[in-house]
């Protein structure tokens, strides 16, 4: 059985020349990503165009289009998703009926041989052996497309974001090239090579040299990171990233190393990504307490308390109460309106918005005295809502000056510079209250894992649930605020309610203890003492309805009830810890074969 680990370190790169070729390696990258995309979205529009000459398929596709039209977004309740989701099936019912016509499939197989063309001609302009894109990049730009194809219907076009300079470039070791990780820390794999020097996080100079002190450096050190890139014609390259280096496992199998990148305001982050096989750890005796024991029931599901909001309880099986797993409102609403907080990311919004409209106005004033260029390049402007329209503006303008444009383009200039300064800092704070929500949720589940020997949850979709919990609050809100926007409508991706399950995961596997999944149902409506169903209240509370039970007419928190009857249900599945069966690697599909739907309608031709 094989086990595959992604460790994810910081990281840089360590000179302009490695810099450069990292960013052409991720725009070669993107442009052979997006030629896939459109090859397969142009046999994507026929298809639908062939499917749409099916009399029952367009006319549910005319009554989908109605419905959506008719109804507006406040009145998608659950009768209309209901009704959505019968034409979707009604939709897919026709699409697979169709495939076995004579007519349908011979038009589907004359699309499926010109789409084959153009991916071969792809494959061998942009691919490794025609313009020099590393093969490993190539691999996993294969992945990602073949990914988004599986999770989309068949007559739906693809849509991949992908913002200017973000990407992956990733070099892949082959079954005949896997390296032991010794060979990757000692520098004998020429593929990807860990130094033992290390740098300086803030000079970027090494330790022990005369530019530097040992006994004065502060912070901590990096290593340098060297990824081969295998390039057209033979021709091989090195792209060397400063990382930051911490918990490598002892034994284990290199198989890929990617280097990820990802736009934060007008900054660019690295990441460097190494995907061992089998790796095993050094023991970390701090962490692992081996006289562990007790079980401990947690219910997930967050609500807005006094505190803050209360992501999840914890509970004992003898019914001793754990400390709750509490964001302070401070934290989680910084960036969302409300009344009592001040939110800094929502009023530097409000001041990008506010600058923006400004310098908009002013364009709109100064057209009728304009050159003809920018009378044209600005005739819808009032429709504008990116600064990035603006900056396209003044991209073209510098090369094309007017006699009495001084003022404008000096305004137009300083809220450039104004705006990307504004962006920069939104982002900054972003960024730290997300670190600071993940952050409580790991420290919370070390707490847990360290403490027990086994923790048991709820086997539910998280994300479901906290989607759930939104839209009764935005609904019950706007009852009583004539239909004005919740303040909890956002609140749920700043909480990243999902990261909770991924930190006692973690935290689980690291500490040796037990993960397990329980029944969901009627975990907060059940009396942990007799197990009758008890009766719910308005203000979170159950009561017991068994006249012979200690708790009868008691009010007991639902919360709490809920994390008592988890620690004492009989356990579905361990996911995580010694108990926990190691999962299977997913097979990789070859990007040459053949998509399985191609091969159902050769079939049926």
């Amino acid at each position: 059985m094989t086990t595959t680990k992604v460790l994810k370190f910081w990281c840089e790169p360590a000179d302009d020349d490695s810099k450069e070729l990292l960013m052409q390696q991720i725009s070669l990258g993107y442009t052979y990503a997006r030629s896939l995309d459109d090859a397969e979205n142009t046999r994507r529009r026929s298809f639908r165009d062939h499917l749409m000459d099916v009399t029952p398929f367009k006319e549910a596709e005319n009554e989908l289009t109605a419905l959506y039209e008719s109804t507006s977004k406040e009145n998608r309740d659950d009768a209309f998703r209901t009704k959505v989701e019968l034409l979707r099936s009604a939709k897919k019912d026709v699409y697979i009926s169709s495939k076995t016509t004579e007519p349908f499939v011979s038009k589907i197989k004359e699309d499926q041989d010109r789409y084959r063309a153009e991916v071969r001609r792809i494959r061998a302009d942009l691919g490794p052996r025609g313009h020099g894109l590393s093969f490993g990049s190539y691999q996993h730009e294969e992945d990602a497309h073949l990914q988004s194809k599986s999770t989309r219907a068949p007559y739906l076009p693809l849509i991949r974001k992908r913002l200017p300079k973000e990407g992956t470039f990733a070099v892949h070791l082959q079954s005949e090239y896997k390296a032991p990780i010794q060979n990757v820390l000692d520098g004998s794999c020429r593929w990807v090579s860990i130094g033992s020097e290390m740098y300086s996080i803030s000079r970027k100079v090494k330790y022990g040299s005369r530019t530097r002190d040992d006994s004065k450096s502060r912070g901590r050190r990096l290593r340098q990171v060297s990824l081969r890139v295998s390039g057209k014609g033979g021709d091989t390259k090195l792209i060397k990233v400063h990382a930051l280096i911490h918990r490598m496992p002892v034994t284990g199998t290199v198989v890929w190393a990617r280097i990820h990148t990802q736009r934060t305001g007008r900054k660019l982050r690295y990441s460097l990504q190494i995907s061992v096989d089998n790796p095993v750890f050094p023991a970390d005796v701090k962490n692992i307490r081996t006289a562990k024991s007790g079980v401990i029931g947690i219910d997930l599901g967050w609500r807005e308390t006094d505190e803050g909001f209360l992501i999840a309880t914890a509970s004992e099986q003898n019914g001793n109460q754990l400390p709750p797993l509490i964001i302070p409102k401070e934290v989680a609403l910084r960036g969302i309106t409300h009344q009592r907080i001040d939110s800094r990311c929502e009023t530097l919004q409000s001041t990008r918005d506010q600058k923006f409209n400004d310098i908009i106005n002013r364009i709109r004033h100064v057209r009728d005295s304009a050159a003809d260029w920018f009378r044209e390049h600005t005739q819808h402007c009032h429709k504008w809502r990116s600064p990035g329209k603006v900056v396209g503006l003044f991209s073209k303008w510098r090369n094309n000056r007017w006699n009495g444009d001084d003022e404008i383009f000096d305004a137009t200039s300083a809220f450039i510079k104004k705006d990307g300064h504004l962006w920069d800092w939104e982002a900054h704070n972003r960024t730290r209250m997300s670190r600071q929500i993940r952050g409580t949720y790991q420290r919370w589940a070390d707490i847990l894992a360290s403490n027990y020997a086994e923790i048991r949850i709820e086997n539910l979709d998280i994300k479901q649930a906290a989607e759930d919990f939104r839209k009764k609050a935005e609904s019950e809100h706007q009852k009583d605020n004539n239909k004005s926007k919740s303040p909890l409508i956002d609140t749920r991706a700043k909480l990243q309610l999902a990261h909770v399950g991924h930190s006692l995961v973690r935290s689980c596997n690291r500490n040796e203890c037990n993960l397990g999944r329980v029944d969901k149902r009627y975990t907060s409506r059940k009396c942990h003492l007799c197990g009758t169903k008890g009766k719910k209240t308005s203000d979170k509370l159950v009561f017991c309805k068994n006249k012979e039970c200690a708790l009868y007419n008691c009010a007991v928190d639902r919360d709490i009830r809920a994390a008592l009857n988890i620690a004492s249900s009989e356990v579905l599945e361990w996911v995580a810890g010694p108990l926990a069966a190691p999962k299977e690697p997913k097979e990789r599909k070859n990007p040459r074969r053949r998509t399985k739907q191609a091969e159902t309608i050769s079939a049926a031709a």
